[in-house]
């Protein structure tokens, strides 16, 4: 079976601060953050911005246990995950 790829949905990075790299992204693409959103049960501030027509998540986290906290904790500041929009994803 193979998935035909139609987009590429958001790229996600983990970041311990976004207003560090979002005011990196302002000064390197000239762009600004399209908005902000928290995500109360996963305790996460996502910021969203656009390069390139790629859409980007920034994800923060708002608590020590909140699973972004957790991943940060193992990896370190970066990619998080890839989403992609894909045709007939329930086969």
């Amino acid at each position: 079976m193979s998935l035909k790829i139609k987009s590429v949905q958001h790229i996600a990075i983990a970041t311990k601060q976004s207003a560090p790299l979002l005011k990196t992204f302002r000064e390197i693409f000239d762009i600004q953050s399209d908005h902000e959103e928290v995500v109360a049960s996963q305790k996460v501030k996502t910021d969203f911005l656009e390069i390139a027509d790629v859409p980007f998540e920034l994800l923060e986290p708002m608590s020590d246990d909140s699973p972004i906290s957790k991943f940060l904790e193992k990896r370190g500041n970066g990619f998080h995950h890839l989403a992609l929009e894909v045709e007939n994803i329930e086969d």
